[in-house]
């Protein structure tokens, strides 16, 4: 077995890792929604479900 070539396919990267962590650590900026975050979700699981376009959507909210 070649162990660097071991450890390149499998090793750790630390530069990698660090610049990885500090991605996650920035805070995205708030984003404005209409409905919040969960809500939008089951509206979205429920269409999806229903497999309806957004115009028939549209137009059975407006009945």
């Amino acid at each position: 077995f070649d162990e660097e070539m071991i450890e390149t396919l499998f090793g750790y990267n630390l530069k990698n890792s660090a610049r990885n962590e500090e991605a996650r650590n920035r805070s995205s900026p708030p984003s404005k929604h209409v409905l919040d975050p969960k809500r939008l979700q089951n509206i979205t699981i429920l269409s999806k479900a229903l497999n309806a376009s957004p115009e028939q959507v549209c137009y059975a909210l407006m009945q």
